[in-house]
């Protein structure tokens, strides 16, 4: 189990360090320390504002402390910062929650689109085309993340293997 003295070492060889403010950031998070944590991300963004790693983590700790305005700019930042997967999937289930289907729908196929293989990316998809009864795209993203499911594609291998 990490602590914040696991961390220190590391910023205080460097306390301006976007990487170590940001480590020390998952281990104070993880104590629930959402202030601390949610300040090592900002002083991380001081140092490198287009850190998308650093926003997409900051989201998280503003979606625990109940701010999803501010989650969903921390996400918008670390998508202009650079595309990732993750992010828009991140972004498409906090639009969805905020009922705003047609834009999460956006974000799922965007992720698709940078990861064909993203199981997460589908099955938000799937949870947007139904939210907006698209009932045959919803069929079509159940069916693939099914397909993409690992023990769905590890069964699939082995009866491959024995052909």
């Amino acid at each position: 189990v990490l602590s914040t003295e696991d961390v220190g070492p590391a910023f205080q060889l460097d306390p301006h360090r976007p990487c170590a403010l940001c480590c020390r950031a998952v281990v104070v998070a993880a104590y629930q320390d959402y202030v601390r944590a949610h300040a090592d991300l900002d002083a991380a963004l001081n140092v490198h504002p287009r850190n998308a790693q650093a926003h997409f983590m900051r989201s998280r700790i503003f979606k625990i402390r109940g701010n999803n305005a501010g989650a969903l700019k921390s996400l918008d930042l670390a998508i202009a910062a650079g595309e990732d997967p993750n992010v828009y999937c991140e972004r498409g289930n906090l639009l969805l929650e905020q009922k705003e289907e047609e834009k999460a729908l956006s974000d799922f196929s965007r992720a698709i689109q940078l990861s064909p293989n993203m199981v997460a990316a589908y099955q938000g998809r799937y949870k947007a085309n139904k939210k907006l009864g698209n009932t045959e795209q919803m069929q079509e993203d159940l069916v693939k993340a099914k397909e993409l499911t690992p023990a769905k594609a590890v069964a699939k291998q082995k009866s491959e293997k024995k052909r």
